[in-house]
C-alpha cells in the first residue's frame, strides 16, 4: 500500500531532508512550530528552569557528623529530596538538545534513560515522613549511584562514534558541564549516604585526616598488578618528602586522580624501557609536600616524555596514546587487564574496579583520564599540570586545598 502525503508534509520532509544532508544532524522543529510536550516533558522543563539554590559544602555538613538523630537524619533525606531533581532534569534537559543523530546514539541514549529515570524516580518519591520512607529513600539513592558508574565509558563510546556528527568544542562543552555536575550530583548523593554511617575522623564523604602517602602507596598496589598482568614487569616507586602529612578530603576523587596518574607513569616508564632495552626500570618518585592549607604532589617518571607539540591536545577528551595500539587489537590498559579471563586476574583487579566505579569506571584507552583528573583537582580550587621533555620523561604537578573551615563556602 503506497501511502500519498499532502504536498506540504512532502515540502516540509524535503526541506528537513537537506538540512540533515548539510548539517548531519535532525531536527524535526521548523521555525515556526510549536513543540508538543507531554507530561513528562514539561514535568522535565518546569524542574530545569527552577533556579538551583546554591549548595556548598557548609550546607551539606550541616546536619552534623554521625551517629544522626531520626529527626537529623529526615532533614538530610529532604534536602536530597529537593535538590537532585533540578540537577537531573538540567542534564536530561542537556541531552535533549543534542543533534537528533547524535542523542540516538545506543551509548548516549541508555546514559539518556539513566539520567531520566533517576530523575522521575528522585521528583516521584512521597514526602519523606516515616522511618520506613527514610530507608525506602536510602536504598532507592544507593542504587541509583551504583546505576551511574558506568556513564563516563557509555559518554566515551557515544560521542567516539558520534564524531563527525557534532563539532569537537560542542563534545567538549557538553563533557565538561555533565562531568561537574556530575561530581556535585554523586557529593550530595553520596553525602547523605554517608551519614547513615558512623566513621571515626569521617565527615559524610570528607575524611579528617586522610594520609596522601596511605592512598598512594595503596593506589600503586593496585596499578602495579595491573602493569605486572600487561606487561610481566613494573617500576618500583620512590616516596619523598613528608610522608606523614594529613589532610581534609574526599578520599574517592583523590583516589581517581592517583589512579589515572600512576598509571600513566607506569605505562610510559615500561614502554620507553622495553623500546629502547633498558632492562632496569627507573624508579617513578612521588613527592609531598604541605603548607598552609595546602598540599603539593609531584610525580615523575622517566618514560620517554611526549614532543612538546601534544600537550596542547592531552586535556582534549578522546586524545589517547591508546588508538594506535587499540586499532591492532591490544586492549587498552586497564580495560584490557579487567577483561582477563584468568579467575586469579578478576580478584586481583577487584580493587581497582571498586575504586573506579565511584567515577565512572576504568577508562584507559578513551582518552577520558587527563581532562577528568583535571576537573577533579580544580573542583574544589586545585591546580593540575604536567611537564615533559621529550626522550626523557614527564613530570606530574598537583596542588589541592584542604577541605577545612576555608574551603566549606565551596558551591557544589
Amino acid at each position: 500500500m503506497t501511502i500519498r502525503l499532502p504536498i506540504a508534509n512532502k515540502r516540509a520532509f524535503h526541506r528537513i531532508y537537506q538540512k540533515y544532508l548539510s548539517s548531519k544532524t535532525l531536527n524535526f522543529q521548523s521555525e515556526n512550530s510549536t513543540r508538543v510536550v507531554s507530561f513528562y516533558d514539561e514535568k522535565i522543563d518546569n524542574f530545569a528552569n527552577q533556579p538551583i539554590r546554591p549548595v556548598t559544602l557548609e550546607k551539606l555538613l550541616q546536619f552534623g557528623t554521625p551517629p544522626l538523630t531520626q529527626s537529623q537524619l529526615l532533614s538530610s533525606a529532604r534536602y536530597t529530596q529537593t535538590e537532585l531533581p533540578q540537577r537531573l532534569a538540567r542534564r536530561v534537559q542537556q541531552f535533549q538538545k543534542l543533534p537528533y543523530i547524535v542523542g540516538i546514539n545506543p551509548h548516549l541514549s541508555s546514559v539518556y534513560h539513566l539520567y531520566y529515570n533517576s530523575f522521575e524516580a528522585i521528583s516521584s518519591f512521597p514526602r519523606i515522613e516515616t522511618e520506613n520512607q527514610l530507608n525506602d529513600f536510602r536504598e532507592m539513592i544507593d542504587n541509583l549511584v551504583k546505576s551511574h558508574a558506568g556513564v563516563i565509558p557509555s559518554l566515551a563510546q557515544g560521542f567516539l562514534e558520534c564524531q563527525k556528527y557534532i563539532s569537537e568544542d560542542s563534545i567538549a562543552s557538553f563533557l565538561d558541564d555533565m562531568i561537574r555536575s556530575r561530581i556535585g550530583i554523586r557529593l550530595i548523593a553520596e553525602q547523605h549516604l554517608a551519614l547513615h554511617m558512623e566513621q571515626p575522623n569521617w565527615v559524610g564523604v570528607i575524611q579528617k585526616n586522610l594520609c596522601p602517602k596511605t592512598l598512594f602507596t595503596t593506589t600503586a598496589k593496585t596499578v602495579d598488578q595491573i602493569c605486572q598482568i600487561n606487561y610481566g614487569a613494573t617500576p618500583s616507586i620512590i616516596f619523598n618528602g613528608y610522608d606523614d602529612c594529613t589532610f581534609h578530603y574526599v578520599p574517592v576523587h583523590l583516589e581517581y586522580i592517583a589512579c589515572e596518574l600512576l598509571k600513566n607513569a607506569y605505562r610510559a616508564t615500561v614502554e620507553f624501557a622495553n623500546k629502547h632495552k633498558i632492562e632496569n626500570y627507573p624508579p617513578i618518585e612521588l613527592t609531598i609536600s604541605a603548607d598552609s592549607g595546602l598540599l603539593g604532589i609531584r610525580i615523575r617518571d622517566r618514560g620517554g616524555g611526549m614532543p612538546s607539540s601534544n600537550l596542547k591536545d592531552i586535556f582534549k577528551y578522546s586524545y589517547t596514546t591508546e588508538t594506535q595500539k587499540s586499532n591492532h587489537g591490544c586492549k587498552p590498559f586497564v580495560q584490557r587487564s579487567c577483561s582477563s579471563d584468568t579467575m586469579g586476574s578478576i580478584f586481583d583487579l577487584q580493587a581497582i574496579l571498586n575504586m573506579q566505579a565511584c567515577i565512572g569506571g576504568p577508562m584507559a584507552g578513551l582518552g577520558y583520564g587527563l581532562p577528568m583528573t583535571k576537573l577533579y583537582v580544580e573542583y574544589f580550587g586545585g591546580q593540575f599540570h604536567l611537564q615533559t621533555i621529550d626522550g626523557y620523561g614527564t613530570d606530574a604537578f598537583l596542588v589541592l586545598k584542604s577541605i577545612d573551615e576555608q574551603a566549606y563556602q565551596t558551591q557544589i
